[in-house]
């Protein structure tokens, strides 16, 4: 909750990641401080037990090493070891460029459809063929 976050970020983090649940959630918004969770609780936990420190763990399925770097926003988190993060940041680069380009064309009346293979892939689609959705503009 409001406590535990506002004690986090005095110790210098960026933000908190449950896999469970958390409390507090207007208090937390007020503050600012980033917190992922589960869902919300209106109880408080537990401090029965004391988890090991640094070391692996599997969070929502996916395993999480010390080290490894977690992005967070409304979308959800992200978690990767550095070098793949690295790897992926041209082709997200990409990505988001191509994304403000179709934007700023739908801005002047264009159709998404137009901007991408959405009458082939369907047509892929409707005939049993494999296909993918993809961006027809440059970025």
């Amino acid at each position: 909750g409001e406590l535990f976050a506002t004690e986090a970020r005095r110790r210098g983090l960026a933000g908190v990641v449950i896999d469970g649940f958390c409390r507090d959630v207007h208090g937390l918004r007020e503050l600012g401080f980033p917190v992922y969770a589960r869902g919300t609780i209106p109880a408080s936990g537990t401090t029965v037990s004391r988890a090991p420190l640094r070391v692996p763990v599997r969070f929502g399925g996916v395993d999480v090493t010390p080290g490894d770097l977690v992005f967070g926003d409304d979308d959800g988190l992200v978690i990767a070891p550095a070098a793949q993060v690295e790897a992926a940041l041209e082709l997200a680069e990409t990505i988001a460029s191509k994304e403000r380009a179709m934007l700023a064309a739908m801005a002047r009346g264009e159709a998404l459809h137009d901007q991408t293979n959405f009458a082939e892939h369907v047509e892929a689609l409707d005939a049993g063929r494999t296909s993918s959705l993809g961006f027809t503009i440059d970025g």
